[in-house]
């Protein structure tokens, strides 16, 4: 089958240039301005682009990991590695979450996550047990060997009430656990925070997504031009790595809107 092309500027949607547009000049110029700067003066002429939309593009086989290096594994060894809990939490899908070992040269490796591949359960419905997802955390750093150094949490859905509950995500999970309130009459539940070994708490890290990407930008570093990872994650970690292959922006149906972004 043959594929046929067309081409075709923006500046031909003007009402105010063309006799069939369909968006005054001020829309258009607001919209090229949302664009990429990378991108936009092949998206303002209809060029073929190659990973358009990627918000991170230089992602690659160089920052997916199978095992510590061994200098990496030598500053594990010795405990001389800060452990950060990261957690995105949410009301329609799962919890997402990741812990990332930081190093001594300022190196960050993503070490384990969740969802991870034996998580039907919690992606047939929404998971509201907040206790549920406190053992999972539990768990994993059991697994790992370590308690974080810092727990962070998504400003904004951590920090507003969760659907049906009167109290935030971060609220509950600094709450004691399911158990340790068991151990006490319902009136004396307040007793448990006392005793529970179980509580988690978190901090909020800055609400700046854009300058969040350009930091995230640096750190992924450039293969191409001999620039060396500062970020990498372990190859086990399959969402973390899919997310910042094909993390990108995407076209929103409401012009007055822009861009926005999709994992």
């Amino acid at each position: 089958a043959k594929v046929h092309v067309v081409k075709g500027e923006i500046e031909e949607a003007c009402q105010e240039h063309n006799k069939i547009g369909h968006m005054t000049h001020a829309q258009i110029e607001a919209q090229i301005a949302l664009w990429p700067a990378a991108e936009r003066e092949a998206r303002k002429k209809g060029l073929f682009m190659s990973l358009a939309g990627l918000i991170y593009p230089n992602w690659s086989e160089a920052n997916e990991i199978e095992k510590f290096s061994d200098y990496h594994q030598g500053m594990w060894d010795i405990g001389k590695v800060k452990l950060v809990y990261v957690l995105d939490p949410h009301d329609r899908k799962p919890f997402a979450m990741t812990w990332f070992a930081i190093f001594p040269n300022s190196d960050v490796i993503a070490i384990a996550e969740w969802p991870a591949e034996d998580y039907e359960s919690f992606t047939a419905s929404p998971v509201n047990d907040i206790n549920a997802y406190r053992d999972l955390i539990l768990q994993t750093e059991a697994e790992i060997g370590r308690v974080p150094d810092r727990r962070l949490i998504d400003p904004n859905f951590g920090n507003a009430p969760k659907a049906g509950e009167g109290e935030s995500v971060k609220q509950m999970l600094a709450d004691a656990c399911r158990n340790c309130k068991n151990k006490f009459p319902r009136e004396q539940e307040h007793k448990a925070l006392e005793i529970c070994q179980h509580k988690l708490y978190f901090q909020d890290p800055p609400d700046a997504i854009e300058s969040g990407h350009i930091r995230v930008r640096a750190a992924i570093g450039d293969e191409s031009k001999g620039i060396r990872p500062k970020l990498f994650a372990m190859k086990d970690c399959r969402n973390f790595c899919h997310g910042h292959r094909t993390y990108a922006y995407r076209e929103h149906k409401d012009q007055t809107r822009g861009l926005s972004l999709i994992a």
